[in-house]
């Protein structure tokens, strides 16, 4: 028996995707990015999840390690919907301790409501030098926001 082979992209969506209508998965066909409109290839950024100490330095040294920053790399902290964006920056103070760790500022952690042991993601993109420091409602928010467009782009809820 000889199959046919399936067009550029062509798959099924869930039910549960596209508006949770039973009577099985519905086919869709996915195109072909054209070349000149794709993203270049970039390596992808490292992802940990640490906890700060009372003091606010992040446990895992890990992202300095890898973006190549050390105790002379001063930074600057933005804050952005519970997330925090770090990246270096001429004439701010540094916030790397002098055993490796990123320390964040007071004001920045009552912003952003960070405790002492509360759980955060950390991203650190080698290619723009940036670290970014995302609490779990910044997380819960991106990932809700997400699954919407998702379930908009199905024809349904998530």
């Amino acid at each position: 028996m000889q199959h046919r082979a399936p067009e550029v992209g062509a798959r099924r969506v869930p039910h549960e995707l596209n508006g949770g209508e039973p009577g099985g998965d519905v086919p869709v066909r996915l195109q072909r990015i054209p070349e000149s409109n794709r993203l270049p290839a970039r390596e992808p950024p490292l992802c940990v999840t640490t906890t700060p100490d009372r003091a606010g330095r992040i446990a895992d040294r890990s992202p300095l390690r890898h973006l190549g920053w050390s105790r002379q790399t001063v930074t600057r902290f933005d804050v952005q919907s519970n997330a925090v964006v770090v990246v270096t920056a001429d004439g701010s103070t540094s916030s790397i301790t002098s055993q490796g760790h990123l320390q964040i500022p007071l004001a920045v952690r009552r912003r952003c409501r960070i405790e002492a042991g509360a759980r955060l993601l950390i991203v650190a993109w080698t290619g723009t030098g940036t670290l970014v420091i995302c609490t779990a409602a910044a997380v819960e928010r991106m990932v809700l926001a997400e699954l919407s467009v998702l379930g908009t782009r199905a024809g349904g809820r998530w």
